[in-house]
């Protein structure tokens, strides 16, 4: 019950504060093991760890944030920094999300629309992080991500790499 109040207390924060902070941690300034063993403690469970054909973790978040299904953590792989956080909700629709997210972090400083009426993106940045709620309609389902852009690429470029290997194997 306490990771509850926690979680909850968390989401009420005022959205000046510096850092972004989850789970008692600054994203920006945690790493793999200390965000692992977070989610965990805070209710998380694992369903797959990443490897080096998976470049993220897999939980189940259902105890971590209610209305949740999957929990998605991306590191940078050599040096273990935070890259990107998602949660997936199925059957949710953002609005549900939004209010909490305007309360946590003040208005989207970016609105965006999608191809469907129902598709719609709510973007903030804070603190060298990117926050996106986002209605992904055709799925059903809502994702709520943070990330950093700069941890994202140096991710990315490092799959590219793994994934064209010593054999010279094309991504593209």
């Amino acid at each position: 019950m306490n990771r509850y109040l926690l979680f909850f207390a968390l989401m009420l924060l005022p959205f000046n504060v510096v850092a972004v902070e989850l789970f008692g941690l600054d994203l920006n300034n945690s790493n793999r093991e200390e965000l692992r063993a977070a989610v965990q403690e805070n209710g998380a469970e694992l369903i797959s760890e990443g490897n080096d054909l998976q470049w993220f973790d897999a939980y189940d978040s259902t105890a971590l944030f209610p209305g949740s299904r999957r929990l998605y953590l991306g590191f940078v792989r050599s040096s273990g920094a935070f890259s990107f956080l998602e949660y997936e909700f199925p059957g949710v629709t953002a609005d549900r999300l939004l209010s909490r997210m305007e309360i946590k972090y003040g208005a989207a400083d970016e609105t965006r629309s999608g191809d469907f009426i129902s598709d719609q993106r709510f973007i903030w940045n804070r603190n060298g992080l990117v926050i996106e709620l986002y209605s992904d309609w055709p799925n059903y389902r809502v994702l709520l991500s943070y990330r950093n852009d700069n941890n994202l690429q140096l991710l990315q470029s490092e799959r590219r790499e793994a994934l064209i290997g010593e054999e010279g194997i094309s991504v593209y």
